[in-house]
């Protein structure tokens, strides 16, 4: 037991070490960050709540028992509401989404009388919890009854699940060469790795209410706990292999949000570049999507050195990347980015301000530059431009 409570701390470090660095990181779509990020926080209080059970130790904080209910409820929600997000490069919540709070809602208002009450005995409770390892106790102490909690949550984690496979399954992915392959990937072995554990917990649960769970002539707690580890050690291979999911997705690194529009038309490469892995293609992929949402060509002095610094690449490898697979050196494909801004704003402020002053706000150095640059991208020169 000593191994195996141990085992499961050090599983719980990482969970909270990747649910705040969800939380706190810059990188890729915040909302999708924020969903994964409560969604890991919530299985790491409900692992730790267990394992207090196991070791005798929630009599100190009996508080723990009902505190983080509600979000168990809504965790489910936010897996779908990941995987949704990640098919259909959603960034926020829609309206409709805030029907997926319901459940916790619902499980907020059914705590409200613990809360409050002073006729609950959590000191009885504790001890007999610890006693018989049965947290139908505990689920005795709302409005519902203890089944609705036994029952209802792994019901609903389950629909859930089915759900997020269906949107999946549903997106093809996997006919998308550009990246999808990586994503599909990254949310099947992550649904599939959420639905292993989740069976192994109602498998828990179930031996628990039997109380023979822990019996020593079974061994049953050992052979869930070898299954779950073999189930973590099935995800380290799944990274090993695909590094670009632990970088991409977990690490956040590269960027999620640049992971997500995949503009790079194998079309438009060179015919070098063809021939190249889909690393490098996907690496490029990244660093388009990071130009169009990050815009950081409006800055006048941006630097080839600066791009390499926000993907921790060396410059001589970034530029490379470029040239290679655009056919452009640095400079050019900058100005064209600032071109193309150019071209949507004209329109939207040639009314207040003047061309000099949209070229320069483009992120243009001087006006020679910039009407060299326009020439070369479009043939023309603004006012023709605009004027045909």
């Amino acid at each position: 037991m000593p191994f195996v409570s141990l085992t499961i701390v050090f599983a719980l470090i990482v969970i909270l070490s990747f649910s705040v660095h969800y939380f706190i990181s810059k990188r890729g779509i915040r909302y999708l960050n924020y969903l994964l990020g409560l969604f890991l926080f919530a299985r790491f209080t409900q692992i730790a709540v267990f394992l207090l059970i196991d070791n005798e130790l929630i009599i100190y904080v009996p508080i723990l028992l009902k505190l983080f209910c509600p979000l168990y409820y809504v965790a489910p929600g936010f897996i779908y509401l990941y995987t949704v997000g990640i098919v259909n490069n959603q960034k926020k919540l829609r309206k409709i989404d805030y029907l997926h709070f319901l459940p916790g809602l619902v499980s907020f208002i059914d705590d409200l009388p613990w809360y409050f009450s002073h006729s609950i005995n959590w000191d009885a409770i504790t001890l007999e919890l610890i006693k018989t390892k049965n947290i139908a106790i505990v689920a005795n102490t709302g409005l519902f009854p203890s089944e609705v909690y036994l029952y209802f949550r792994p019901i609903l984690l389950t629909i859930y699940l089915i759900l997020s496979f269906w949107v999946l399954f549903k997106s093809q992915l996997n006919k998308n060469k550009n990246g999808g392959t990586t994503k599909r990937i990254w949310l099947l072995g992550g649904l599939s790795t959420i639905a292993s554990f989740h069976i192994l917990n109602i498998v828990t649960v179930y031996f628990r209410a039997k109380g023979s769970f822990f019996d020593e002539d079974q061994n049953i707690y050992l052979w869930v706990f070898g299954i779950g580890l073999l189930i973590f050690l099935s995800i380290l291979l799944l990274l090993v292999h695909n590094p670009k999911i632990l970088y991409g997705y977990i690490l956040v690194s590269i960027g999620e949000k640049y992971k997500r529009v995949e503009l790079i038309d194998k079309k438009e490469l060179t015919p070098s570049a063809r021939k190249n892995s889909d690393t490098e293609i996907e690496m490029v992929s990244c660093i388009q999507n990071y130009m169009i949402h990050e815009k950081p060509f409006l800055n006048s002095a941006y630097r080839v050195m600066d791009l390499a610094s926000s993907f921790q690449i060396p410059i001589h490898q970034c530029s490379g990347l470029i040239n290679k697979h655009i056919g452009k050196n640095f400079n050019d494909w900058v100005n064209n980015y600032r071109i193309e801004h150019f071209i949507k704003t004209y329109p939207l402020k040639s009314q207040k301000i003047t061309i000099d002053a949209i070229a320069f706000e483009s992120g243009f150095m001087s006006m020679t530059t910039f009407y060299r640059a326009f020439k070369k991208e479009t043939g023309k020169m603004p006012l023709q431009y605009f004027s045909d």
